[in-house]
């Protein structure tokens, strides 16, 4: 794995794409500390499109 000092080229190239707009995460599910027993589940399954976001 590279250390974040050889890759701060791409490091900051990706936080300017960032700070653009450029990028979009697409969120599948947004659930709550009690619910990532669902959220394991459904990850597990294989049919995750986007990221699985857990809230405190």
């Amino acid at each position: 794995m590279s250390s974040p000092s050889r890759n701060g080229g791409a490091l900051r190239r990706i936080g300017a794409l960032i700070d653009a707009g450029a990028v979009h995460v697409e969120a599948q599910a947004l659930l709550p500390l009690e619910g990532r027993w669902r959220l394991i589940r459904v990850s597990r399954e294989g049919r995750v499109r986007g990221k699985l976001i857990r809230s405190l």
